[in-house]
């Protein structure tokens, strides 16, 4: 997109934000509750169906809430506004980057491959005798090194 035309694109997109307050993180999971007494569908085994709102926090802390069936209806447009917020949000932090890229020259040749696999790029340009590139994993293994097209692209040494 051009430099020019990423403002209007970033309003576009800000104007259609959902309102900051209809917003809920987490998952509206269905689930079967099954009690060892009591109630005549808990005793033959089937439970009864309920609805659970979940929420992992930083950490790995899990919290769950149990909603009623009036509730369901209230959390479903709210949990879609955050995931359409949070989508919104990272197509934003995209053109604002593309603000802080460079322009290109017409014509000009571009300084890192096409391709965003380095292993596909450099192999196909590396000598069928040698391997081009390998992944920083795989070092200290019997694999030939670097070579200097590939150290000079992907700033390996």
């Amino acid at each position: 997109m051009k430099p020019t035309r990423i403002p209007k694109a970033r309003a576009k997109l800000a104007a259609a934000l959902p309102s900051p307050t209809d917003l809920l993180r987490g998952s509206l999971l269905h689930r079967t509750i099954r009690h060892r007494t009591g109630g005549a569908v808990g005793a033959q085994g089937q439970g009864h169906p309920v609805w659970v709102w979940t929420v992992t926090y930083p950490g790995g802390r899990t919290k769950q809430f149990s909603l009623s069936g009036e509730q369901k209806p209230l959390v479903q447009p709210w949990l879609r506004n955050y995931r359409k917020l949070k989508d919104t949000l990272e197509r934003i932090c995209e053109l604002n980057l593309q603000l802080l890229r460079p322009e290109k020259k017409a014509g000009a040749a571009s300084p890192l491959p096409h391709s965003a696999s380095p292993i596909s790029n450099c192999a196909a340009k590396a000598s069928t005798s040698t391997l081009c590139c390998r992944p920083a994993w795989l070092s200290g293994t019997t694999l030939p090194r670097w070579s200097s097209k590939c150290a000079r692209i992907w700033g390996a040494g």
